[in-house]
């Protein structure tokens, strides 16, 4: 037996034998169980599911064609017929809300998809190769972000016309800023690592280290940022339904039924309260998922 015993390592509670893998599983683990705890969070998922299963449901749920006209029932307050009452031209209004969230919901989720996959494409590369590319990226992203994100989709639409695809595309490049700096950031994070800088040393693309490392990376923050912007995306295609110059009737939108129940306020405020209420509970829903799911994946932000 040795003289002097040998120094007793220290236990970092990592095991260098376990896969970096499985290092990765047991931290979407801990942090799905987190989320599964956080009562605000669950409330948040219960309204965003409500939501979709409205969406995906109405044409089960919804009692009449959304766009069918009965004016000997104009104006008709909530009833056992008609529960959510009807609108200026007798249509029914459960079932506009219903097929309102059919059109309010995939346009809001096309467009943050949009959104998020150019500010990635934009941030990724212009984070690893720094210099004149990132220069020349960013700054173009902040003559995007000097305008308001309102403004800049009204113009788009004056510019182009009021369709579908343009709405949408106006939405995205509103959006896409803030994804695009979030995503330099990580990468420019990630590139730091050591691991990172091995793959690099022994040849590794730029292609792949940028697939491989830095997106996965990135993939988190990008997923919990898109989840809480979601709720922005509805209330600004809301808004510009409002206005006149998203969802053009007859085709149900949430912003447009508010729109069209403005001037009924003081006598008939239901044609406004429930595509309002639907727009203030999937807004919150998404806002308070959001919020859940980046308190869960990084617990130095858990609320106290």
């Amino acid at each position: 037996m040795s003289e002097h015993a040998a120094p007793k390592r220290r236990d970092t509670g990592i095991d260098p034998r376990r896969p970096q893998s499985d290092r990765g599983s047991g931290f979407i683990a801990s942090s799905t169980r987190r989320l599964l705890r956080d009562g605000v969070a669950i409330l948040g998922a219960g309204l965003v599911l409500v939501a979709i299963g409205a969406a995906v449901l109405a044409p089960i749920l919804s009692p009449f064609d959304p766009a069918a006209i009965d004016r000997t029932h104009r104006l008709s307050a909530p009833s056992a017929l008609y529960v959510f009452g009807t609108d200026d031209l007798g249509r029914d209004l459960l079932s506009r809300v219903l097929w309102g969230a059919r059109v309010s919901l995939p346009v809001s989720l096309i467009a943050m998809a949009l959104s998020v996959a150019t500010g990635v494409a934009i941030g990724l590369p212009a984070g690893y190769f720094r210099g004149r590319i990132e220069a020349l990226t960013m700054r173009l992203v902040d003559l995007v972000q000097a305008f308001p994100g309102l403004v800049l989709a009204l113009a788009l639409i004056a510019v182009f016309g009021q369709e579908l695809r343009i709405l949408v595309l106006a939405l995205a490049i509103g959006r896409m800023p803030d994804f695009a700096r979030l995503a330099r950031a990580m990468s420019i994070s990630v590139m730091a690592e050591p691991y990172v800088e091995a793959a690099r040393s022994i040849g590794g693309s730029a292609p792949r280290l940028l697939i491989r490392h830095v997106l996965p990376n990135a993939a988190p923050p990008l997923v919990v940022a898109a989840t809480s912007a979601l709720g922005g995306f509805i209330l600004s295609e809301a808004a510009l339904s409002f206005l006149g110059l998203g969802i053009q009737p007859p085709t149900p939108s949430w912003g447009g039924m508010l729109s069209a129940g403005k001037v009924y306020m003081e006598v008939s405020i239901w044609v406004s309260l429930w595509p309002g209420a639907a727009i203030f509970l999937t807004v919150l829903g998404f806002n308070l998922l959001g919020d859940g799911i980046r308190d869960a994946f990084d617990p130095r932000l858990r609320r106290g």
